[in-house]
């Protein structure tokens, strides 16, 4: 137990070293209004050497770029939350990040109390800034497996968080806790094949942890939440994460630049490998179908 205690602090450590470092170079996307991280649904490229990570740390000059990244991000809210029902009047956001997605809803859905919960304190910064002006939100800096909510939610969503959360039997509880009677829950996320199931699996330690569309369907089904949709985008979604340079063209040209008068420097560059590595990886399995990119909703019956 003591080991796996240890264990426990070293991912979560990780995981918020890996969002801050992140969040360091995407000072000039901030900036210029967008707080979104997560990925999106690219129909085609916008131009010939389109590439994500120059996009994002450079939008400012690559603005044909940037409005296709728009649109593609915009293409997944609309995906995700079409069809909502109007019953819904208490949505959590869990892993809101630097709230983007919250604060879309918040200003679309003024009538509506949106939570957000995150565990990184860079990004509830931010967060907490750029939608102090909105009365209908709330954002929380805590950990969503512990958190004290006092209440419950008509919806409950994950985007690009649930495959941090490696508990995933006590998230399954805790969904089931705070989700109302008739509540839906919403998962964008990335899942092994069936197929593939059997060969695939969580690499240990490691702040990603993805799982089958039937494990999910058997966990939540447990606690009277079935499966209502289930949308591969990953074909859409490996187009959007294309990259076209070597990381010493990042390291060398932009991430050197932002992290001159960093303290956390070294980490963050070390950061910076795992996140332009593990990008690359997603856009080769997605293409080879080796994992899946999917939204997935479930609703209390």
């Amino acid at each position: 137990m003591e080991q796996e205690l240890v264990l426990d602090v070293e991912i979560h450590k990780e995981l918020l070293e890996y969002y801050s470092a992140l969040e360091s170079i995407l000072d000039d996307l901030r900036d210029i209004g967008e707080h979104r991280t997560h990925f999106g649904f690219l129909a085609e490229y916008p131009t010939e050497d389109y590439c994500y990570f120059k996009n994002i740390t450079q939008p400012k000059k690559y603005t044909i770029e940037l409005s296709a990244m728009k649109k593609a991000m915009d293409n997944l809210h609309v995906a995700l939350f079409k069809g909502l029902s109007s019953e819904v009047r208490s949505v959590l956001d869990v892993g809101c990040g630097t709230g983007g997605t919250m604060k879309k809803l918040a200003e679309c859905w003024v009538e509506k109390k949106i939570m957000g919960i995150n565990i990184n304190e860079v990004q509830i910064k931010i967060a907490r800034k750029h939608c102090s002006h909105l009365k209908n939100t709330t954002i929380i800096h805590d950990d969503f497996l512990t958190h004290s909510f006092n209440q419950k939610f008509d919806l409950i969503y994950f985007i690009e968080s649930a495959f941090h959360i490696s508990d995933k039997d006590l998230l399954f509880k805790r969904v089931s806790d705070l989700l109302s009677d008739m509540g839906e829950v919403y998962i964008v996320d990335i899942f092994y094949p069936e197929k593939l199931s059997k060969c695939m699996g969580a690499q240990a330690n490691s702040i990603f942890d993805y799982l089958t569309l039937s494990t999910w369907k058997k966990k939540l089904s447990n606690y009277g939440i079935e499966l209502v949709s289930y949308v591969d985008n990953s074909a859409s979604v490996a187009r959007y994460i294309k990259t076209c340079n070597p990381f010493s063209f990042f390291l060398n040209g932009i991430i050197n630049d932002k992290l001159k008068n960093n303290p956390h420097r070294e980490v963050f560059e070390q950061r910076f490998i795992e996140i332009y590595e593990g990008y690359s990886k997603l856009h080769r399995y997605f293409n080879r179908q080796l994992l899946e990119y999917a939204i997935v909703k479930f609703k209390r019956v």
